[in-house]
């Protein structure tokens, strides 16, 4: 859809369609060179407000000079050489944001694993993390803050389940 990540009317409008991947683009598709932009926009931002893939344009084979266009900056935001890409600020939120939204799925699978478990303090556990995530504002959360709290929730429901498999519970 074109518009930004979190234009709830736009996604649910999209996502009422059946089954479909929902992502969005041409809202900021270079961002400024404002890594943390980049990082939340095509992060969490999306993903918290029902996005399911990320589309815009990653890559360019374009002008390196930003001023090269009248109209616009060039839509690139890592640039082809012979040895492979040249990063650029955009690129790294970009990248980062991605590593947050794999963060944050990890985390609901191992959820949905406590919550199938039967076990009640794996179950509780897991009912945590779940709260942990819905009370999250994706338009203000600390990204650093979030990752390590769902990287701790990770590991911790990790050892619950393999205690339960180990006790058969």
């Amino acid at each position: 859809m074109g518009s930004e990540p979190d234009n709830h009317e736009r996604i649910a409008r999209w996502k009422g369609m059946d089954d479909v991947w929902v992502g969005f683009y041409a809202c900021q598709h270079t961002g400024s060179e404002n890594p943390s932009f980049m990082r939340r926009q095509h992060g969490l931002l999306g993903y918290m407000n029902g996005l399911n893939m990320t589309f815009n344009y990653e890559f360019a084979i374009g002008p390196w000079n930003d001023r090269s266009y009248d109209l616009y900056k060039p839509m690139v935001i890592a640039y082809r050489n012979y040895g492979g890409f040249v990063d650029t600020l955009q690129w790294e939120g970009y990248r980062e944001g991605i590593d947050d939204i794999r963060y944050a799925t990890k985390l609901q699978q191992e959820i949905r694993k406590a919550l199938a478990s039967g076990n009640i303090d794996y179950v509780c556990e897991g009912r945590k993390a779940l709260q942990y995530l819905a009370a999250l504002d994706p338009d203000e959360m600390d990204l650093n803050c979030v990752r390590a709290e769902m990287i701790e929730y990770i590991l911790k429901l990790m050892r619950m389940g393999g205690l339960c498999e180990e006790n058969g519970k």
